[in-house]
């Protein structure tokens, strides 16, 4: 049950202080293609960690694990480094050609 999935999804991830806007989450669901991956958060493995067992087995979620090249902590330098992140559809519709999907930009 989606709804259910994504109730437990947003109480584990508010545990560990990560708050996403569900309704949004909820409609890009809604405008995607059933076989599309929606992403929703990317976590450090220590904080993934403490919340894995609770959200591993939700039926309605995939996850994706990957290494990505990250500063020390979530805060280090954002101000004059900025951020990455994974490229976005509507980056890539303003830059034909240029990124492809998974991108990191």
């Amino acid at each position: 049950d989606l709804d259910g999935d994504l109730d437990t999804l947003d109480g584990a991830l508010r545990s560990i202080g990560v708050e996403i806007d569900m309704a949004d989450l909820r409609e890009r669901i809604d405008a995607t293609d059933p076989d599309q991956f929606v992403p929703v958060v990317t976590l450090r493995w220590e904080d993934y960690l403490p919340i894995r067992e609770r959200v591993r087995t939700l039926g309605a979620i995939a996850f994706r694990e990957w290494d990505r090249h990250l500063a020390p902590t979530r805060t280090f330098g954002r101000a004059v480094l900025g951020t990455v992140d994974e490229v976005t559809a509507e980056v890539m519709e303003d830059n034909p050609g240029s990124y492809v999907t998974g991108d990191q930009v």
